[in-house]
């Protein structure tokens, strides 16, 4: 199956004063196939969002390449572009302040496709109704301001403005870190049931690891700006080579109190990511380290199908006593 999304490069700096560049994004590649959930997961600052934003074309990349259905995003002209664009949209974080204050549940939908002249009135009005009835918003709530409903039907009208043009991919940016836990497994049942009848892809940003392993078919580890493994959900949550990755998954609280967690964890603070440390930038945290990672940054290395990892351990490769390179 081909890609549907296609990220290869990416970089984004943004200005930090003077002459100095804040790195939010390192040159980072990733594929997204249709109807795929691809899942993005990693601590906060560590750039997922900004993947986001730039994949949806909200940020400007510093360099890199994006491409949507073959098309070239960053360079294609306007006309092309907002063809595009129609097909991706977002869900974003908090769902009370990416509504806008005034403007009711109805025409929050309503106005996504009131720009799409090729939509009549009637049947405009139609497609408004049976998106809002899709995610559960009744009737009477159609007349509602945001602050007039609950945290998660807030959400799902977020939901409802993202999926009324009928998208073929769109960004969910942790919507559901807002929720309490029982609207929150509403909302994922919900987004789940969507990509079922839709066929729509996901690319679903997060620090929620037990909604990622549950909603997503592969994921990719970002640390500072960096994708540093990633794989299909059992090759991550179960056979996870990155120290990064296993330093994240060991800090995931076990409802259990008879099973063993691991206390496998990373020392020091993360680096600025104004100026990134020379070599692997988790070098002076992980436990792992060698000379080789403080000198050399680490390429991508298949370690099984499908399963790729940013680390001198994987690749095989260490620094002799002479200072060379040297094959594990």
């Amino acid at each position: 199956m081909g890609a549907l999304l296609e990220v290869k490069g990416l970089r984004k700096e943004f200005a930090a004063g003077g002459r100095k560049k804040l790195t939010a994004i390192n040159g980072i590649d990733l594929q997204i196939c249709p109807g795929e959930t691809f899942g993005l997961i990693g601590e906060s600052g560590s750039g997922k969002s900004t993947v986001g934003r730039c994949v949806l074309d909200l940020l400007k990349p510093t360099d890199g390449k994006i491409r949507y259905k073959g098309e070239d995003l960053i360079h294609c002209d306007l006309h092309k572009k907002k063809k595009l664009r129609r097909e991706m949209q977002m869900v974003f974080q908090d769902p009370y302040y990416s509504l806008n204050p005034r403007s009711t549940t109805w025409d929050t939908v309503y106005e996504t496709l009131r720009v799409d002249k090729c939509i009549g009135q009637r049947e405009l009005s139609e497609r408004v109704r049976e998106v809002l009835g899709s995610v559960c918003i009744k009737e009477e709530e159609y007349g509602k301001y945001p602050h007039q409903l609950s945290a998660g039907q807030q959400q799902r009208v977020g939901i409802a403005r993202a999926i009324v043009a009928r998208p073929n991919f769109i960004v969910l940016d942790e919507p559901t870190s807002s929720l309490d836990v029982s609207i929150r497994a509403e909302i994922i049942g919900l987004l789940g049931e969507l990509q079922k009848e839709m066929g729509v892809a996901y690319l679903f940003i997060s620090h929620d690891l037990s909604t990622i392993k549950y909603l997503c078919h592969r994921v990719a580890v970002m640390y500072l700006g960096s994708i540093v493994e990633y794989g299909s959900v059992p090759q991550i949550f179960e056979g996870h080579s990155h120290p990064y990755s296993k330093a994240l998954l060991a800090s995931v609280m076990v409802a259990d109190p008879k099973v063993e967690r691991s206390s496998y964890k990373l020392a020091g603070e993360i680096p600025s990511p104004i100026d990134l440390p020379p070599g692997c930038p988790l070098a002076s945290r992980c436990p792992e380290a060698t000379e080789v990672c403080r000198k050399k940054e680490p390429d991508m290395i298949q370690v099984e199908k499908g399963h790729f990892v940013k680390c001198h351990k994987a690749s095989g490769w260490m620094l002799g006593e002479d200072g060379e390179e040297k094959s594990l």
